[in-house]
């Protein structure tokens, strides 16, 4: 244990009680803890897309505070957030998150809450939340302590960053481009699950950002960047590889991380992906087939026309045998129905039923942006769909999709 802390009936209590105060003040109280741990520790902005702090929605400031109140709600008893809690422990390890960090957001977040509540520093709020927010903590600490550790011990593994560097930089289309990170030293690499990623330290831009890792050997780790139009005049950080990335470069990388993987799969197979959200995809097609899957598996992906996924799609096909099926969300006169496309519009109940052969019996794997996903939650629920046999990665900040 990190941090010594004991839970009494008043802590539990305490945050029972502040349910309330949590649905409705949680998006202020994150706010502020986050204008406060900026202010404090400036350098912690590299561990965040600051883009999603500062997009009109708000996306990263939501997500805490949801998580915030889920944890409220289930304090008694954090078995229904074990899934979310290993996302976190995943992202946290990929960032190199370490125990010193913890201390810092408690300052924090106690801060904000004092301030959006008026209390006194010897509130009983004040103090029981300080025990709710050290028992999650010590809980990600050690569990975080251990991933380190495992990555560690695995053969060719490191803790935190290690320098590889750029072996190759291939352009598809006009605004993507495929990266081969290698070993320095021309030795192997830790084999990545399929639809893990990994987290690159830009140090002038003094951040990180995670890639989904596409086909990945031995000796090499492969991803795809897409230049975008920058949010109000912020750098991206996609541009600012899609420039300067270049055969040779050294740039510290995490190892592999990520829950978004294929395994217990037995069934059908449907992966859902959004623009370059299809880029987990990848790795899953040439899983399935490497194991030569005895299930079909459909590949359904929406895009804009004159799209680089086009070609992205091209490569996808040639190298898996996944039946893909290509959405134009509008189609122009120079786009070609069953050449570059095979559906006109967005996704619909209608197109997943006539591809599909069991669509309640199919296991989803959905990435893109958040609005395709929250449509295609709902087609899904439409259609019936367990639950549990959807997955859905988030590229940023998880949020709600009700």
């Amino acid at each position: 244990m990190y941090k010594t802390v004991e839970v009494t009936k008043s802590t539990r209590n305490v945050v029972e009680q502040t349910i309330p105060l949590i649905k409705e003040h949680g998006v202020s109280i994150v706010t502020e803890m986050y204008k406060h741990l900026f202010e404090t520790n400036p350098d912690y902005k590299s561990f965040f897309n600051m883009n999603h702090q500062e997009d009109g929605d708000g996306s990263q400031i939501k997500d805490l505070a949801n998580a915030l109140l889920g944890y409220a709600i289930h304090f008694r008893n954090i078995d229904p957030l074990t899934n979310k809690v290993a996302k976190i422990v995943e992202k946290h390890t990929s960032l190199n998150i370490l125990p010193a960090h913890y201390e810092s957001v408690a300052s924090s977040i106690l801060h904000a809450i004092k301030k959006q509540f008026r209390l006194e520093d010897d509130d009983l709020i004040l103090k029981e939340w300080g025990v709710a927010y050290w028992v999650l903590a010590n809980h990600l600490i050690e569990l975080e302590s251990q991933k380190r550790d495992d990555n560690l011990q695995r053969k060719f593994g490191w803790k935190g960053f290690k320098k590889l560097k750029v072996g190759a930089v291939r352009r598809i289309g006009t605004d993507t481009i495929f990266i081969k990170f290698v070993d320095k030293m021309g030795g192997d690499l830790p084999k990545p699950e399929p639809g893990q990623y990994i987290t690159l330290e830009i140090a002038e831009l003094g951040c990180k950002r995670q890639y989904s890792l596409l086909f990945s050997e031995k000796k090499c780790y492969e991803i795809a960047v897409k230049r975008i139009k920058p949010s109000k005049d912020s750098i991206s950080v996609s541009n600012y590889i899609y420039d300067y990335f270049e055969e040779g470069s050294e740039i510290p990388v995490s190892m592999p991380a990520g829950g978004f993987t294929f395994d217990h799969l037995d069934g059908p197979v449907c992966a859902l992906s959004g623009g370059i959200g299809v880029t987990p995809h990848v790795s899953l097609f040439k899983y399935l087939q490497d194991r030569q899957y005895s299930y079909p598996y459909y590949h359904i992906h929406s895009m804009g026309s004159g799209s680089d996924d086009i070609d992205l799609l091209s490569d996808t096909i040639e190298t898996t045998k996944a039946l893909t099926v290509r959405l134009l969300t509008r189609a122009s006169s120079e786009d070609k129905l069953g050449e570059n496309y095979d559906f006109d519009g967005r996704i619909r109940d209608i197109v997943l039923s006539a591809i599909l052969e069991d669509v309640e019996k199919t296991k989803y794997f959905v990435c893109g942006p958040v609005g395709f996903m929250k449509s295609v939650k709902y087609i899904l629920e439409k259609l019936r769909v367990p639950s549990e046999s959807v997955h859905f990665e988030y590229f940023g900040a998880e949020q709600a999709l009700e």
